[in-house]
């Protein structure tokens, strides 16, 4: 898989977890705040990141 492809995936989850966590002037407190969805939206980008990686590592393994 491009590394572009697992850029795009990572930024488009990454996008729905700050716009499904954040606030938006709303008084739940079940929401996060503007800090607290970004930090979460960068740790969705990594994990998908890393994931793919992962997978792609294991399926390239497993092909040899």
């Amino acid at each position: 898989m491009p590394r572009r492809s697992k850029v795009y995936a990572a930024l488009a989850l990454a996008i729905f977890a700050f716009l499904t966590t954040y606030g938006w002037g709303e008084s739940d407190p079940n929401r996060l705040t503007f800090s607290e969805a970004i930090r979460t939206s960068v740790f969705v980008a990594v994990m998908v990141y890393v994931v793919l990686t992962g997978f792609e590592w294991i399926i390239d393994q497993w092909r040899k």
